[in-house]
């Protein structure tokens, strides 16, 4: 164990790279030095590697750079755009009236630009939606820019919300 952190410890001597010599004694134990004695070998101990990053400023500089030239770029016009789930007259279940939707769109979504989930004709935040109530609802996607202007929108989407029913409770009169 004192060999195993010892050699570990050499590892991590940057300062001073001295020779270093093992000796192993007639009971077996062994010990290290940087004085040479009678029956030591001398032990190559390997350079430390070191990493020396880029400096950020220079990111900084490039990802700007590459912002500025994205946005002089013509715009990639949308593909597709379509929700994957819940599917087009289909019954999703859940008693708490939540509801996670998920769409496809190509190419992928561009600078400045977001995805807004439309819910029985009411825009949503976020994609996973609360507070839904049992019965049909409509939903679609559609990609806005930043002047606010949709980019495309998919085809909507009708599906059922299905609670779990509570029976009736009569009380006795």
């Amino acid at each position: 164990m004192r060999l195993a952190i010892f050699i570990l410890s050499m590892f991590f001597i940057t300062v001073v790279q001295a020779e270093v010599y093992k000796h192993t004694d007639k009971d077996g134990n062994t010990s290290f030095s940087d004085t040479r004695t009678s029956g030591a070998k001398k032990i190559v101990v390997p350079p430390v590697m070191t990493y020396t990053p880029p400096k950020v400023e220079e990111q900084k500089q490039e990802t700007a750079q590459a912002l500025e030239e994205e946005s002089v770029d013509a715009r990639i016009p949308y593909q597709q755009l379509a929700v994957t789930y819940p599917e087009n007259q289909g019954t999703v279940r859940s008693n708490q009236g939540e509801l996670k939707v998920a769409y496809t769109i190509a190419p992928n979504l561009q600078l400045g630009d977001k995805v807004e989930l439309i819910l029985d004709e009411e825009r949503r935040e976020g994609m996973n939606v609360g507070g839904l109530h049992r019965g049909e609802h409509t939903l679609r996607v559609q990609v806005v820019n930043e002047a606010g202007e949709i980019q495309i929108s998919s085809s909507a989407v009708v599906f059922h919300l299905h609670h779990h029913s509570q029976p009736l409770r009569v009380t006795p009169h």
